[in-house]
């Protein structure tokens, strides 16, 4: 007998209706918030593309404010003039330097066509202030033919490639906020899709229940009629199952106490055989429905098992990534150029790359620690297999120039290539994400006695002093690394690889200028040790 069978008919009908009302009342709550959320977060996004498209404008402006400065000082003759006129073009290129300097923080932090354009903005910018400084320099000295010749000459081309470059920020802030209001709207739309299916899988749980409890309710009414009849045409061994403490259960008690006086008053012993089947009939009764609650219980969660598995196992970033891009693909094919569409296999390529390299760390770092890897000492030519990483990883980031200096005709020392593949794939990868501002990334590969020693540098954020003592250190991350994604699995793996040679590794560095790590590897390796 379970508890729910010991409530009285009005709980019975009320708990299941009270939990359905529970839980659709929850997923409105939680579909009203995911869109109070979307909306937030759209808004925020909206409002930073506004906050820039402004600031292009104050640039824009601040460029002609400069302009027309510079202008009226050359077109003058007067001393007094021209120096209030030199200071209107200071307190302009004072307004474009602090523009350019907010412009910056929303620019300089990934590698998108944004960042590149806004980088020929600095670069023209840079040019066209010295310019007009010489220009200024001419005016002063009365040479105002060479200063309108500069002007109209190179500083007008500088000035249209800033204006150029403006216009198309300014057209790719003014689609970004196009783009947001546009994935608001989906994601709204989506939240409203969830909530209706949710509402109406509460309402089909309604129903179901319902006519569940009605179901079961008629049978047992329909066995206590089946019954009483059976008794009025004189078969008193018929009995109700009045195993429920409700009021069904009740009436079948009624029924069976009645039949139970008749049947003492006929027959004493058939009514003593008749208790001990119904007793018997009951714990059967009891051991199926707890047998099969069991069951039930062992295959819902068997199956949360694998439903969490298959979440943990599916969901990933760089799927997430891979998708948003094939999406993008798939929706605008006919409107993407064959570079764009070159462009987004570039950014699936990378996600990969990152998802497998991920991985294939921290398969490392799991079979170092169980002592699973073999040293497989071959007969390497590190230029070549240089070349080879270098080239791939440079396809991976089109954005640094990765040089490689080595000394003439071939380098080959006894070493697992596979190994040392990881090891400098895993430090060219640390230059080109730690170096988000300068593509420069130097390999530096030389003999060393019967070794080799090799080196990679970048110019990026750089490791503070007090911290490189423990780069080699599993997790650990410098903190100059905040911001930046990474496991902290990397310098810790390559480190045990190169030691596995019988190698060391050391890094150099100062913050804000690079880093520069060194490898050297003997040339017999360490495995017939």
């Amino acid at each position: 007998m379970n508890r729910y069978s010991t409530l009285p008919l009005f709980w019975q009908l009320l708990i299941p209706m009270a939990l359905v009302t529970v839980l659709w009342v929850l997923s409105a709550t939680m579909g009203v918030h995911g869109l109070m959320e979307n909306r937030s977060l759209m808004h925020r996004l909206y409002n930073d593309n506004v906050k820039t498209v402004f600031h292009l404008d104050r640039l824009r402006n601040g460029m002609s404010d400069h302009t027309a400065s510079l202008l009226r000082h050359l077109a003058t003759e007067q001393s007094v003039q021209m120096e209030r006129f030199r200071q209107d073009m200071r307190d302009a290129r004072t307004s474009v330097e602090q523009t350019m300097w907010v412009l910056r923080g929303d620019f300089s932090k990934d590698h998108t066509i944004e960042s590149q354009i806004f980088t020929h903005i600095q670069e023209s910018l840079s040019t066209y202030l010295q310019l007009t400084e010489d220009a200024v320099k001419l005016s002063a000295d009365f040479e105002k033919e060479a200063a309108f010749a500069t002007f109209n000459v190179a500083i007008q081309h500088h000035l249209n490639r800033i204006d150029g470059s403006i216009r198309e920020l300014h057209a790719l802030e003014e689609k970004g906020m196009e783009d947001a209001y546009g994935q608001s709207v989906r994601l709204e739309r989506l939240n409203a899709f969830i909530t209706l299916f949710t509402s109406l899988g509460a309402g089909a749980l309604s129903v179901f229940i319902l006519g569940w409890i009605a179901r079961r309710t008629s049978r047992r009414l329909k066995e206590v009629a089946d019954c009483a009849a059976a008794m009025g045409n004189g078969d008193l061994q018929a009995r109700p199952n009045s195993s429920d403490e409700d009021e069904i259960g009740d009436l079948g008690r009624g029924l069976a106490l009645m039949a139970g006086q008749l049947e003492e008053t006929m027959a004493e012993l058939q009514g003593t055989a008749n208790q001990l089947r119904v007793a018997r009939d009951k714990l059967a009764n009891l051991v199926v429905e707890r047998t099969t609650e069991l069951e039930s219980e062992k295959k819902f969660s068997a199956l949360q098992k694998e439903f969490v598995s298959l979440v943990s196992h599916e969901f990933r970033t760089p799927l997430a990534i891979i998708d948003g891009s094939a999406q993008r693909i798939m929706r605008k094919s006919d409107a993407m150029s064959p570079d764009q569409l070159i462009e987004r296999g570039k950014t699936i390529r990378t996600a990969v790359e990152r998802m497998v390299n991920l991985i294939d760390t921290t398969l490392f770092a799991a079979r170092l620690d169980e002592g699973r890897i073999d040293l497989l000492l071959t007969d390497c030519d590190l230029k070549t297999l240089f070349q080879h990483i270098i080239g791939h990883v440079g396809e991976l980031s089109p954005l640094h120039r990765i040089t490689l200096t080595a000394d003439d005709g071939p380098i080959a020392i006894m070493a697992d290539p596979k190994l040392l593949e990881h090891v400098l794939t895993n430090l060219l990868s640390n230059a080109i994400k730690y170096a988000p501002n300068d593509p420069r990334i130097e390999v530096g590969l030389h003999r060393d006695g019967k070794g080799a020693v090799f080196t990679v540098r970048d110019y990026g954020v750089g490791i503070p002093e007090g911290e490189m003592h423990r780069m080699f250190e599993r997790y650990f991350r410098a903190r100059t690394a905040l911001g930046i994604k990474g496991t902290g699995l990397g310098l810790s793996v390559s480190r045990e690889f190169v030691e596995m040679h019988g190698g060391t590794i050391t890094v150099e560095s100062e913050e804000g200028k690079g880093a520069c790590f060194t490898v050297r590897l003997p040339g017999d390796g360490v495995a017939g040790d």
